[in-house]
């Protein structure tokens, strides 16, 4: 089967949506399937990405986006799209957002007659967190952009969303079109317990000690402030490391923060770390458990591979997250925005290894 997949996100960007684009086109290319991924450059031009042996990678000229640093959009991108397509004649279509790229490729495959597919990453919480500044005009925002996606998702043949509270929150859009909730996939083969904690800590050159991981982007809408502000609570009763893998706009402001409040001792802000390398899984097993303050995901890739690692999680009583932490069963859960008790929800953890351990079964169980 011929498959195009579209994107505004994808590698070199670290996003939710670019890890789950390029694991579907790895894994449907390894099933034998013949992939296109269309996706904008990283400059103005318009060139084919050799870098990758099993997809053919298209890359369209782009400019920055003006709303996310390092992230780029594809202007009037229609004709590009149909000088790519015109020989492959795919057959089906693969949109990941209702962007520039993906509005082109859907009015493709509207036009003769290919099914298009959407998956739904995006809640309206996380597109409103980078419009503060209007944000006495948020219920007349949140109408346009629910009246432009459900025009868009009602064009396709079919909407995924990773999660039921996903799906429940885009039927007020209006949409029509059939949905299926299809959990985002990872790769429970990389994504595994070990009983190496000690090394994967000296790998990373974290320290012995009960270490609390976060890992993601480090930006605006993932609320770090209130898991940083945790910390000093914390470590009153625990003696513990706090790591926090990945990138983003607020990489340096967060840094100082935790600085500020005079935790840098405790926190390690290690950057991004190679997606596709041996390093990364290493970052959970050397956690003793995974930490989000996020409100705003449709399901969480990283908290997945959180579960399938052994790990409990805390979490923000928020958006789909209580779907797969049941507070006290292999987790907790907190008030979003509470710092306090994110505090207490991780030192409840961290000081009872046997209740740590058992949460930990339970996240494997729920990752099934």
């Amino acid at each position: 089967m011929k498959v195009v997949i579209g994107s505004e996100s994808f590698a070199p960007n670290i996003s939710g949506v670019a890890i789950f684009a390029e694991n579907l086109a790895h894994f449907l290319a390894g099933r034998g399937h013949e992939v296109w991924v269309i996706i904008p450059s990283r400059n103005t031009k318009t060139a084919q990405d050799m870098s990758y042996k099993h997809l053919t990678v298209v890359r369209l000229g782009s400019m920055p986006n003006p709303f996310r640093r390092g992230f780029r959009i594809t202007t009037f991108p229609r004709s590009k799209i149909k000088r790519v397509l015109q020989d492959i004649r795919p057959d089906i279509i693969h949109l990941q957002d209702p962007t520039s790229i993906c509005s082109a490729l859907l009015s493709f495959g509207n036009k003769n007659n290919i099914p298009v597919v959407i998956t739904n990453h995006f809640s309206m919480e996380f597109i409103l967190s980078y419009l503060n500044l209007l944000k006495p005009l948020h219920p007349h925002i949140e109408r346009i952009l629910a009246w432009h996606f459900s025009r868009f998702y009602n064009r396709c043949s079919l909407v995924t969303t990773p999660s039921s509270t996903a799906k429940n929150k885009i039927l007020k859009w209006g949409i029509t079109t059939p949905i299926a909730v299809l959990s985002n996939g990872i790769n429970k083969k990389r994504f595994c317990p070990t009983n190496s904690v000690q090394d994967a800590r000296k790998a990373l050159g974290f320290p012995q000690k009960p270490v609390v991981l976060y890992t993601g982007r480090i930006d605006k809408d993932k609320s770090l402030p209130v898991l940083i502000s945790a910390i000093p609570e914390v470590i009153k009763h625990v003696d513990a490391h706090f790591a926090f893998i990945g990138s983003g706009d607020q990489l340096e402001e967060m840094r100082a923060f935790a600085g500020s409040i005079g935790v840098g001792n405790y926190v390690s802000f290690t950057g991004p770390l190679n997606y596709n390398s041996d390093e990364f899984p290493l970052a959970y097993q050397a956690a003793s458990l995974f930490a989000t303050a996020s409100t705003i995901e449709t399901q969480s890739i990283v908290m997945l591979e959180a579960l399938a690692s052994g790990l409990p999680v805390v979490a923000a009583n928020a958006g789909s997250l209580p779907e797969f932490v049941q507070d006290g069963v292999n987790g907790r859960l907190f008030a979003p925005g509470d710092h306090l008790e994110c505090a207490r929800a991780i030192t409840t953890i961290l000081q009872n290894d046997e209740l740590r351990q058992k949460m930990g079964k339970k996240s494997l169980e729920v990752v099934k």
